[in-house]
């Protein structure tokens, strides 16, 4: 049984179900008190792991993990709050788009890092993030958004609320590049302020430049799901295998040509694609779900438990809380899995998962 997750402040509890674990989503307003700063730290750091989880997991590139990381502590500590430990992560998602997040946590997108021309348009992004993250709470209307939205990820919101067309995050992204945009060009050779911690090395260059070259098969990867969305199946797995050829490292195009070729029927493609996706990107909650299900389509009960488990105690949602309430079904636990059909009745009774839950709680409760 996993633990339920610690409170963090008055109003903010998650736990996860699944042996018997009752799952809670609480009120997310946020408390009328100022946090102290060790309680916005708690907060923050309990929200990063969840909000990387519903915005594709951290991109696995470990060199642009630490260029980002380096050049961000340089100027959290010469932003207004020095005392903070920063920390700054890339996502793995397509969006252009900023999160500010308490207690010095910051995650910027793979999608933005495309725009960046250099190493100074990404200092300034990593500075307004620095200045936004250093405002103390309830000190404005960012600092209140910033809990807010903390407070919506620890309520197990669905991701759909994290990233639209018109968030603050996507506008502000779009705001600092297009004041970048107008910057006089950067001339390396004259004096900065401690310059060889902001500038690239040649390996840190040369993985950004990388990184933009892989817009391409993104765009692939959006056309496969717009084939296959329209029920172009064939087409949709043609995009979706061109996609992945033209970008052979990349783990969210291969876990979804994996899961496309799991719609498809044809499980062991599908998992030679979720495990070399896996093999990039070991804490995505979407991969191991799709793992878990492949192992459950083959009737690997003690697979498809571990996956599930896992992908479960990174984010729950719908989908992998239904699949671990089948493995325990399958393996004979009818309670227990009872419990977890009822949790998805209880997010959205409405939706897919949450009718195909009701109706098989009605066959086993027949059966009682």
């Amino acid at each position: 049984m996993y633990p339920c997750l610690f409170t963090i402040i008055k109003c903010f509890a998650v736990g996860l179900l699944l042996n018997g674990c009752t799952t809670l989503a609480t009120d997310s307003q946020v408390p009328a008190d100022e946090l102290s700063q060790k309680e916005e730290v708690m907060l923050g750091d309990a929200v990063m792991p969840r909000m990387l989880q519903m915005l594709g997991g951290r991109y696995h590139d470990e060199v642009i993990q630490r260029a980002v990381q380096r050049i961000g502590v340089v100027l959290g500590g010469r932003g207004p709050r020095p005392s903070l430990s920063y920390h700054f992560v890339v996502a793995d998602r397509s969006e252009a788009a900023l999160f500010t997040l308490p207690g010095g946590n910051i995650i910027l997108t793979r999608g933005l890092l495309w725009r960046l021309d250099d190493e100074l348009a990404l200092s300034s992004i990593l500075d307004e993030a620095v200045r936004r993250c250093s405002a103390r709470p309830f000190g404005g209307k960012a600092s209140r958004k910033m809990l807010n939205v903390s407070a919506e990820i620890l309520a197990v919101r669905p991701e759909k609320t994290l990233v639209r067309p018109d968030s603050p995050e996507i506008r502000l992204a779009k705001l600092i590049l297009e004041r970048d945009r107008k910057r006089p060009a950067a001339d390396f050779r004259e004096p900065v302020s401690g310059a060889n911690e902001i500038l690239f090395s040649g390996e840190e260059r040369a993985a950004f430049e990388q990184i933009k070259q892989l817009e391409a098969a993104y765009l692939l990867l959006d056309k496969a799901r717009a084939l296959e969305a329209d029920g172009q199946t064939k087409s949709a797995l043609s995009a979706y295998f061109e996609a992945a050829t033209a970008a052979p490292e990349e783990p969210q195009i291969l876990a979804a040509l994996g899961t496309a070729y799991l719609r498809n029927g044809e499980l062991t493609s599908a998992m030679i694609h979720l495990r070399k996706a896996e093999s990039l990107q070991k804490d995505n909650y979407r991969i191991l779900m799709g793992l878990g299900y492949g192992a459950l389509l083959r009737n690997d009960l003690k697979s498809a438990d571990s996956y599930l488990r896992q992908s479960v105690s990174l984010l729950p949602e719908q989908e992998n809380v239904y699949l671990i309430a089948e493995v325990l079904l399958k393996q004979g636990f009818v309670e227990q899995s009872l419990k977890n059909y009822l949790l998805v009745v209880e997010a959205d009774p409405d939706s897919k998962m949450g009718r195909a839950a009701k109706s098989r709680i009605a066959a086993l409760e027949n059966n009682r």
